[in-house]
């Protein structure tokens, strides 16, 4: 499993939401995630399946950083390699 360079840190967590008890459309489609989705595809299996992966990395410093949700890891972490610098 290969992860993006991330010389300042790198969080993976999956179904986030079920431990606040919201549905994934209520955590991830507000303003500040909805563009973070992998695809379109994804974002509707992940709700279909109740079942998302996010990952938040900082390649360079503890200020900038990306985010990727997905309902699949594979498809997750192979988006995240194509990101960034």
């Amino acid at each position: 499993m290969k992860f993006p360079r991330h010389d300042a840190g790198l969080y993976l967590t999956h179904n986030d939401h079920k431990s606040v008890y919201e549905t994934i459309e209520q955590r991830y489609e507000n303003a500040d995630v909805a563009g973070d989705w992998v695809s379109e595809e994804q974002r509707l299996k992940a709700i279909k399946e109740d079942s998302v992966w996010e990952v938040i990395w900082f390649p360079d410093t503890p200020i900038g950083s990306y985010r990727l949700l997905a309902c699949d890891l594979d498809v997750l972490l192979a988006a995240a390699l194509e990101v960034g610098p």
